[in-house]
């Protein structure tokens, strides 16, 4: 059925038809929606990580884009399309409750209620992210004021309010906006960014091409770097990648 919808006449016509633009944007709302790639959001917990080059959870975020939309949407997208056009015309069916419709159609009512217990952990668990990185982001940009702090929590307390009693297409349309604007204004600080990104990427490869197995960074002094890395994060080598002390015999 994927396949017939994608490559039958009708689609193809339609999408010369000013269709493709069309899927193009739902597609990219709601990969942004799943995997969150560009929005600026994930880079947040990546940038907790430790580890001896940042590229290296660099690829880890890349593979996480593949798992969250590859992997996780399309076994989500086969298990609506096996329960059948009887669920996704039943009454009362809707791009919330779609995924549960379609796994108690197959498993049996039971599943309804592990559902919603998976759907509120999510969601809890998500509003707890996006609060904590608002949170410290807002602590970075006014140095730690306490009102800043409290902004926050009343933004993130109203959100979470009117996510819960509004309508479903106001939420989705409020939640596309809100995406937009942060997706534009972080594309422009990755613009901004290149040349860091692009020479971080060329340090890791050029130790890898000559035999190194960790590659280690260094933010001063690195010849790929348009500048040295502010602060001291990146500024020294790891104890763990220094070699041992050399013995007597070896000196």
């Amino acid at each position: 059925q994927i396949v017939r919808g994608a490559f039958a006449p009708q689609p193809i016509l339609g999408g010369l038809g000013g269709g493709i633009m069309a899927a193009v944007v739902n597609g990219t709302k709601r990969g942004l929606f799943s995997n969150e790639a560009g929005q600026g959001t994930a880079p947040n917990a990546a940038a907790t990580a430790t580890v001896t080059h940042p590229v290296q959870q660099g690829f880890i975020q890349s593979l996480g884009v593949f798992i969250d939309t590859i992997v996780v949407c399309t076994a989500t997208a086969f298990v609506i399309l096996i329960a059948g056009p009887e669920t996704w015309t039943s009454e009362g069916a809707n791009p919330a409750n779609l995924t549960t419709l379609a796994i108690s159609h197959e498993l049996g009512g039971w599943t309804v209620a592990p559902m919603a217990v998976l759907i509120f952990v999510l969601a809890y668990s998500s509003i707890i992210a996006a609060y904590v990185y608002s949170d410290v982001n807002m602590s970075f940009l006014t140095g730690g004021r306490k009102w800043a702090s409290w902004i926050v929590r009343w933004v993130s307390a109203l959100s979470a309010t009117a996510g819960a009693v509004l309508s479903l297409d106001v939420v989705w349309n409020a939640v596309d906006i809100a995406m937009a604007i942060m997706t534009l204004t972080n594309l422009v600080a990755l613009i901004a960014l290149s040349r860091w990104g692009v020479g971080v990427l060329k340090d890791y490869e050029a130790q890898r091409a000559a035999g190194v197995a960790e590659p280690v960074f260094r933010g001063t002094g690195n010849r790929f770097l348009p500048a040295d890395v502010p602060g001291d994060v990146w500024s020294g080598v790891p104890e763990t990648t220094q070699p041992a002390a050399a013995t007597g015999a070896e000196r």
